[in-house]
């Protein structure tokens, strides 16, 4: 992997000794010893007082962290139960849990009587045992069970509950403000990906259909920009079905791949020698950015794929919604998977990736010797 900034070479000299020398110390550093670390436990029960029948959500969090969590790395603090008892002294369990990198986690409850519930978070104590994410030091403590109780009064008259903001009926744009919630259900993005973990869909490959937006019910055009000529040639061509200009809508699509984000319409340069990618206001069609395209001659996909760029461009989008003990919230990004070769593309070509921000259009990253054949599959936080 390597990034594209250009630096003095006596820079880059002195960051490897840097490196090599940390990674010594690291390589040479004794076990630290085992160590108990005590821990405290919190519960919160909202909205409380709640009527009956009516929806709580329990919280439940530690005071430490597991210091071998690093966003999705590392482990995750376990085994978080909650002990209800009823107004009749019934009890029910709920549970276990694993906390997310910020010992924190979550559950809704809803309570069938009337009256007052005892509601009591354990933890029952885990051993931690690896090298931490944060500072890379071994790590082999054992963090100390613990526990927390509070109350919950429910009664016969149901609270009226904070309503959401609902879904526009008429003209809305980005960014959404993250407080209208149900907003969701209507702004989909379309990222390209073949395959995706949620309900086995395939909906943000090639089809028409996306599960997360609406499409309008009478054709109308919002906005134009030119691609490439069209319509029909004229003169000695003749007026026949094959005297027009290409459209680019088959075998070799002049309008790849293409990917929305947040309301942004990314896409590759359509003509010859497809050099570059633009990011276009989806409600405007407003050019926001054009980039050149990073590195050799390339060819995407199956070798001799007609249409796809011959230079790095955009093959997918990417969204991930990040956990970690520092930051939660997503992140967007653009890639690009092909292969290039001594003469360009073709048989024998390595493969490689580009990994680029989906806000400016700059290159991060790059993936050398990628494992070529296989397909991209979206996991459940966008990896």
């Amino acid at each position: 992997m390597k990034t594209w900034k250009n630096k003095p070479k006596i820079s880059v000299i002195v960051l490897v000794l840097m490196l090599t020398m940390v990674a010594s110390l690291i390589a040479f550093m004794p076990a630290v010893n085992a160590a108990n670390i005590p821990t405290y436990a919190f519960l919160s029960v909202a909205p409380n007082p709640v009527g009956v029948n009516q929806e709580v959500t329990i919280m439940m969090w530690l005071d430490k962290i597991d210091p071998t969590a690093s966003g999705p790395a590392g482990s995750r603090f376990g085994g978080f139960t909650v002990t209800i008892t009823k107004p009749n002294e019934s009890t029910e369990t709920l549970g276990p849990f694993t906390s997310d990198p910020a010992s924190f986690a979550f559950t809704l409850y809803t309570p069938d009587q009337i009256g007052t519930y005892t509601l009591e978070f354990n933890f029952p104590g885990q051993q931690i045992t690896g090298i931490g994410g944060i500072v890379p030091v071994p790590v082999d403590n054992y963090y100390e069970p613990n526990s927390f109780t509070t109350t919950l009064t429910v009664q016969e008259n149901p609270i009226t509950i904070l309503p959401q903001t609902p879904v526009p009926t008429d003209y809305w744009t980005r960014p959404i403000d993250a407080q209208n919630q149900e907003w969701y259900t209507i702004s989909g993005n379309w990222l390209g990906i073949g395959a995706t973990t949620f309900g086995n869909t395939a909906y943000n490959m090639s089809g028409n259909f996306n599960a997360y937006s609406r499409a309008p019910r009478s054709a109308h055009i919002v906005w134009t920009k030119s691609l490439t000529f069209g319509g029909l040639i004229g003169g000695e061509f003749g007026g026949t079905s094959a005297s027009n200009y290409y459209t680019g809508k088959s075998y070799e699509p002049a309008f790849t791949p293409p990917v929305i984000i947040n309301g942004v319409l990314y896409y590759n340069e359509p003509l010859p020698p497809k050099n570059g990618y633009y990011a276009v206001d989806l409600r405007t069609g407003e050019t926001i950015w054009h980039h050149e395209s990073y590195g050799p001659v390339t060819e995407v996909g199956a070798v001799g794929l007609l249409g796809t760029p011959a230079y790095a461009g955009i093959t997918c989008g990417q969204i991930f919604n990040y956990r970690s003990p520092n930051e939660v919230g997503a992140r967007a990004y653009l890639w690009f998977a092909g292969s290039a070769g001594p003469a360009g593309a073709g048989f024998g070509a390595t493969p490689f990736w580009y990994m680029y921000d989906a806000e400016e259009g700059d290159l991060i990253l790059e993936m050398d010797n990628v494992t070529a054949g296989g397909s991209r599959v979206q996991g459940p936080n966008g990896e």
